[in-house]
């Protein structure tokens, strides 16, 4: 009977330290699913793994969630045009992730070619925050609509950057491009042109048979 309550003692306790270990385990996996998002609530299709990474991507995933951190923590002044732009910043910040999680896919001379202008755009969104931070701040509407189109510029740049990433990246080598310089840029084929019409067959001409007068040049011509 004391043996029998020891075992199950023991069970409790086993499955009370089981239970503990798998609500740490879950915490700890929600916390670092939180720490992955960019913009705080919203989803992100980069892997856990990018927590640590020192690859080219998660860096600049990193860069990205620590950009709308700061965004967040401005103390702005809200008013239409100042909401309008930080809403387009986090747009901005999350095609940008989608964007990366999709080229870390690629070949890796595509990721090369991708690479510089992906952080060209990260460069422009961070350069966005840091604009907002300064322009949001001034209670002065003036200086304030000054300082936001600086910052719409930086939200033009990155989405011009974006469209030339490409959502699904660069487009592979074909016959068609009209430049290396700019992969995503298809040109229509060039079909040859249409042959010239066949003349109609004629039969072969018999001088004889059409009299003296076919038979080829007159004697006055032949003598010049």
């Amino acid at each position: 009977m004391i043996l029998l309550l020891v075992l199950l003692a023991l069970l409790v306790l086993a499955g009370g330290v089981v239970a503990v270990v798998f609500a740490i385990a879950r915490g700890q996996k929600q916390q670092l699913t939180s720490d992955n998002q960019v913009v705080a609530g919203t989803p992100s299709r980069a892997p856990l793994s990018w927590a640590g990474s020192h690859d080219p991507e998660p860096r600049l995933h990193r860069r990205l969630r620590d950009a709308m951190k700061a965004l967040h923590a401005v103390n702005a002044y809200d008013t239409a045009a100042s909401l309008g732009l930080r809403v387009a910043l986090e747009q901005q910040a999350l095609a940008l992730d989608d964007n990366l999680v999709a080229i870390s896919a690629l070949p890796q001379p595509h990721r090369e070619r991708q690479l510089p202008e992906a952080t060209r755009a990260v460069e422009a969104i961070e350069a966005g925050v840091a604009q907002y931070a300064t322009a949001a701040t001034k209670p002065d509407a003036a200086a304030l609509d000054a300082d936001l189109a600086l910052v719409q510029a930086r939200v033009d740049d990155a989405a011009l950057i974006q469209r030339s990433l490409g959502a699904g990246g660069p487009v592979p080598p074909s016959p068609y491009l009209t430049s290396r310089d700019a992969p995503t840029q298809l040109s229509v084929p060039i079909e040859p042109p249409p042959s010239a019409p066949a003349a109609p067959w004629q039969p072969p001409r018999n001088p004889e048979a059409e009299g003296p007068g076919a038979a080829g040049p007159s004697d006055e011509t032949r003598r010049f």
